[in-house]
């Protein structure tokens, strides 16, 4: 870690920076997975810190090093979950929360290869939630596929094209159901501006 960026970790990050700089990738793998288990917390921080805001707060400390090693570990453990090693549910909500806040972009293209249609709603949803944080324009057709094969989750595939490409929302609108919030919402806007393709 750089010293100029040492003086400015905070008095109450330092030891646990200290501690995630000296991990090599698989201590960092392996203390992830203690960390989001909630069985290990070796972070500084507050009594009711949940484990994802713990490793946010210090992620803004660590060097470009330890960052790409915290990013590789969070690879390989939706690598581990996506060949067939079960985690429980609030550990893959804290993995894919902290994945989307951390922004992990090396990790999309291996959630974008997931096949929705076999995930129960509630897994879809945690995993969506990590997808949407990272899209861009380039991944429209990912969630105009989401809105039709997934129609649950249209509203959800509705919001992110609206962000990243709002013409494919617009074409995306005659599938969708026009009840769900994010949908109600924008569509007064949409025929307001004359947005809306006739015919």
């Amino acid at each position: 870690m750089g010293e100029d960026k040492r003086k400015q970790t905070p008095e109450c990050f330092r030891n646990g920076v200290l501690f995630i700089e000296g991990l090599n990738y698989s201590g960092v793998r392996d203390w992830l997975i203690q960390e989001l288990k909630d069985e290990s917390h070796r972070l500084a921080g507050n009594s009711d810190d949940q484990p994802v805001q713990a490793i946010i707060n210090h992620a803004q400390c660590l060097s470009g090093e330890s960052l790409g090693k915290l990013n590789v570990g969070l690879c390989t453990i939706v690598d581990s979950w996506r060949e067939g090693e079960s985690f429980e549910l609030p550990f893959l909500r804290y993995l894919f929360s902290l994945i989307g806040e951390l922004r992990v972009t090396v990790v999309k293209k291996r959630l974008l290869e997931i096949n929705y249609k076999t995930l129960s709603d509630e897994y879809r949803c945690i995993v969506l939630r990590a997808v949407a944080s990272l899209s861009e324009k380039s991944e429209s057709k990912f969630w105009e596929s989401i809105a039709r094969d997934c129609p649950c989750f249209g509203g959800m595939a509705f919001q992110v094209l609206w962000r990243i490409h709002p013409e494919a929302a617009i074409d995306i609108l005659p599938i969708l159901d026009w009840r769900v919030e994010h949908v109600r919402n924008t569509v007064p806007y949409i025929l307001k501006e004359g947005l809306l393709k006739k015919g």
